[in-house]
């Protein structure tokens, strides 16, 4: 059964930046982010009065007469909207993902395909992820015994991944350097302007921009210089090689053949329950460019042996199987279909010891002892660069440096579970590792014992798309071994001169449709998990003020019939929403935990789970009949976790008891190895919520370093007010507590370990700041043909069309400057979007003028003749009163461009208005 997975996990946590500030104020935003956009409801020197409105009748009304209806559509239009973005991800895309699989005989396979995933980059860009792979597999039964067959399998395959960076300007300006054979295949054979016309706002034309560099993934990967030059700069090639064998008893063989019967006439559904062990190892290169002329490579060696056990009742589906066929051989190709898996039951249990090994090192290619040692190291040969960074004159060095040497050796415990219903899918992953670390960097070698919890909260379903929950735990303790006179490890001491152990948390939220009531909930999660106020961040109301008085309004003059409309209103929506937590124990905030009574402990653990402070110190009383209650029904519901049925409340006191025995264990031990083992089980907990609230209270607020930063995206189509105070949040960041020690040893290797992360490429060059966007009527001369057209105005009287001006620093324009523009018809109601054009500008093409304070001025004529998107259907489709949404971006050399800032407005009688709901028109 073939699951549609995702390739990589987005971490969006910048390692990089930290920005100190107190709980309030606001911290500043980005400088990005702090465009000045600006609708100029003026006519060139007129202030506009409230009675030149002209009466507003959106499309919806003209359509529907009814009152009722159209004020239901406009109930609905963001749920639709979220609906229609949520079935292009999850659907669309999928069509153009290519699976093939080669039956060569009944036990053996082979299969290859291509598969690109387009996802959102802080920076307003996107991150392309291309991948490519082939290899064989085999599967045969060996045995059965009771109605349980006996398996063994083998697989091997070899993957390509190019990751890089994307945004509309770019994928535009570089046209203008290819033929237009290549930008007719590029736009797949001119169908992406089409969709791009006629689909949701949600269709991102990178995702099918560009099928050849998808195709030609397999020659990417960087082996000499010419294909190293070609990356761009900022992105990663990856090439891996991996492969492993397991043996499996499927024991859902003893299920009777009644209950199969009735799972197949319910859904067609098949149970399976195999237990396996199994041996895996993979090798891998990254390449990432660094910049123009300095490359990084990596290697990464993963092996790993251990046993699973999972369980699943469901089925798979093709949807739109047999749309698309090709006479190509014999039988017709017939397309396969998109695959969409339900699967009502479904958790698995894995246990592995796995060996980690990564090495990196840095090449400077302008160096000629640097191009040989990188050519041998993307094969694999890494013995030229480590005698060329370790053993050259100071005076002669020879560009290559070595940043460090890791091994690790991990104990790994993963559990995964949830229902996957086709339109609902809820998957909680919990990782639970204890390492034993060995790493060289460029001041020796050092050893570091590790615990980790990782626990992944992710639901999606067809009507709000995608919201996940993160939250890593990792203690880290500093150590050095000692040897017996064999020379193998006895024991671990701790290091002298730093910090015996610390605990870093690091929470990750995301949300990409987010509205009112969900961002009132994540902000009082993000103060229950941080102790921070965080007063200075916006507050939203849930409904849209303007549109709950305009509809009370309406409903109160309105007569008592069946066409008398609703007063619901929807929550306001925001857009897409990512928070950003990190806290540090330090050695000292864990040992005030340490030094807490038991009562203390089961107090602040009990307070964390929502009891009162009398009900938190009845748990204390363990004999008591009401904790013997809860401990039994969480004994007798154990099996009910397996589905991701499970209550807090429930295992209040089993989570609890395991806590206060874990602290207990870390009062009396003393040794490295006895201290891992008992942070190992504080922070193995089915609610890492309630674990990061308990420790809070036990450690006390201000001996904790807290930092939230937050990264949001507006969504286009929710009220003015509210998508600038949500824009504004973007890139802030709020912390307190006392200032986190430097990065150790250790940490600083993790960074560059997190550069080869997927979610990592950035621009290489900071993009152009665009101070402020202006939007303005102003005035054209009539040309001949339009005023033989236009015989009833006198020849004094004036045309006006919509005009643009964009203010930069001087500086930013230095070297050039080009602006990506769209225009997009406007709009409530987003069932489909109409692009009116796009197009890169280049500023000689713009009127310029100097400012005072060392600002420049770029304008030019959004609609009208004068329009650099001028052509027939823009001129059909701008001729009469029309709502616009219009994007703007920015570029020095047509490869690093800024954010897209977007901005809406109405203009109609030669006049700009902004867009209101019917009910607020004046």
């Amino acid at each position: 059964m073939r699951l549609v997975c995702l390739l990589v996990t987005i971490v969006l946590v910048d390692q990089s930046s930290i920005v100190l500030a107190s709980e309030s104020p606001l911290a500043p935003s980005s400088n990005e982010n702090d465009t000045l956009i600006e609708v100029d409801y003026k006519v060139e020197g007129k202030e506009s009065k409230s009675q030149e409105y002209s009466d507003y009748s959106p499309q919806l009304e003209n359509i529907f007469k009814n009152s009722a209806i159209t004020i239901g559509l406009e109930n609905g239009t963001e749920v639709i909207n979220k609906s229609i973005d949520s079935i292009m991800d999850s659907v669309f895309y999928n069509i153009l993902n290519y699976d093939q699989i080669f039956p060569l005989t009944d036990s053996i396979r082979f299969q290859t395909g291509f598969r690109r995933k387009v996802y959102p980059a802080q920076n307003g860009s996107y991150i392309v992820v291309d991948r490519f792979y082939l290899g064989p597999g085999y599967t045969r039964q060996i045995a059965k015994y009771r109605n349980i067959p006996l398996t063994i399998g083998a697989d091997g395959s070899a993957e390509i991944l190019q990751i890089y960076l994307r945004s509309d300007g770019l994928r535009l300006s570089e046209q203008e350097d290819l033929s237009p054979t290549r930008v007719f295949v590029n736009n797949m054979f001119g169908l992406i302007p089409i969709l791009a016309a006629i689909l949701p706002p949600s269709f991102n034309q990178n995702q099918l921009y560009d099928p050849i560099t998808e195709i030609l993934t397999p020659l990417s990967f960087p082996f000499d210089f010419d294909s190293f030059y070609q990356m761009p700069i900022g992105s990663i090639r990856s090439y891996a090689i991996s492969g492993g064998i397991n043996i499996a008893a499927d024991i859902a063989g003893i299920i009777p053949s009644s209950t199969k019967n009735y799972l197949t006439r319910i859904g067609n559904f098949a149970a399976v329950a195999p237990y396996s062990v199994f041996k895996q190892g993979e090798h891998r290169i990254n390449v990432f460019r660094r910049n123009k002329d300095l490359a990084w490579v990596g290697v990464r060696s993963t092996a790993r042996i251990g046993q699973q056990f999972s369980s699943s009742i469901g089925a798979e589906y093709s949807i739109f199987r047999g749309l698309f066929s090709a006479n190509i051989r014999s039988p017709p190709w017939v397309y396969a279909g998109v695959p969409i898996v339900a699967l009502p039951v479904e958790f698995s249990i894995e246990r592995a010891n796995a060996d980690l090994y990564d090495q990196v090192y840095e090449y400077d290619l302008r160096n000629s002892a640097a191009r040989k040692a990188y050519l041998a190291a993307v094969k694999g040969d890494f013995v030229l660069s480590k005698n060329l960074s370790r053993n050259s004159p100071p005076k002669s060095p020879s560009g290559v440096q070595f940043h460090f040497e890791r091994q690790q050796k991990r104990r790994e415990k993963s559990d995964q579970g949830g229902p996957n219903i086709g339109v609902y899918r809820e998957i909680v992953k919990k990782d639970h590792a204890k390492a034993e670390i060995e790493i060289t960097d460029i001041n020796g070698k050092f050893y570091v014992l590790e615990a980790s919890q990782e626990t992944s909260i992710r639901n999606w379903d067809i009507l709000v798309g995608d919201q996940e929950y993160r939250i890593q735990n990792t203690v880290e303790m500093q150590v050095k071994p000692v040897w017996d006179h064999s020379g193998h490890k006895v024991r671990y001491l701790f290091e002298k001169g730093v910090p015996p152990y610390m605990l870093s948390i690091n929470i990750n939220l995301l949300d990409k449709y987010t509205n009112a009531e969900e961002y009132r909930s994540y902000i009082y999660d993000l103060r229950y998990l941080t102790g921070l106020d965080l007063n200075a961040i916006p507050t939203f109301s849930l409904r849209d003020e303007h549109l709950v008085e305009a509809r009370r309004q309406k409903l109160f003059f309105s007569a008592p019939d069946s066409s008398s409309p609703l007063l619901h209103i929807p929550p306001t929506p925001l857009g897409k929403f990512n928070a950003q937590v990190k806290l540090f124990f330090s050695f000292s905030s864990l040992e005030k935990v340490l030094r807490r009574k038991e009562a203390e402990v089961w107090s602040a653990f009990g307070q964390a789970y929502g009891f009162s402070k009398l009900e938190a110190e009845e748990l204390t009383h363990q004999s008591s009949f009401a904790v013997w209650l809860r401990e039994f029904i969480s004994t007798i519901t154990y099996p009910l976790k397996l589905l991701n049925l499970q209550a807090s409340s429930i295992d209040v006191v089993h989570e609890i008891t395991k806590a206060v025995q874990a602290i207990n264990h870390l009062r009396i031990v003393s040794t490295p190895e006895d201290k891992l083992v008992g942070f190992l089980q504080l922070i193995d907990t089915s609610n890492p919520r309630q674990l990061i609230h308990a420790l809070l209270l036990l450690a006390g607020n201000e001996n904790v370093y807290r930092e939230v930063k937050f990264s949001t995206t507006e969504n286009k189509q929710g009220p003015a007010k509210e998508r600038a105070e949500f824009s504004r949040l973007n890139s802030v960041s709020i912390a307190a507590g006392p200032r986190p020690p430097q990065p150790s040893r250790y940490a600083r290797t993790r960074e560059k370990i997190a550069q080869f992360y997927l979610d990592k490429p950035q621009n290489a060059l900071k993009p152009p700041r665009i101070e402020s966007i202006k939007v303005m009527a102003k005035s054209v001369p009539f040309t001949m043909h339009e005023l033989e057209d236009s015989t009833s105005l006198g020849h004094d009287s004036k045309h006006f069309e919509v005009y643009v001006s964009i203010q930069l620093p001087r500086e930013e324009v230095v070297n050039g400057l080009k602006i990506y523009l769209r225009l997009e018809q406007g709009g409530r109601l987003k069932l489909g979007k109409l692009e009116l054009g796009e197009k890169v500008l280049n500023i000689r093409l713009l009127e310029q003028s100097d400012l005072a304070d060392g600002k420049v001025q770029f304008g030019f004529y959004l609609t009208g003749p004068l329009s650099p998107l001028r052509g027939f259907f823009f001129d059909q489709m701008t001729e009469g009163n029309q709502e616009y949404l219009m994007a703007i971006a920015a570029s020095r050399d047509g490869e690093t461009w800024g954010g897209e800032k977007t901005v809406e407005f109405r203009f109609e009688n030669n006049k700009l208005y902004p867009i209101l709901p019917p009910e607020s028109s004046p």
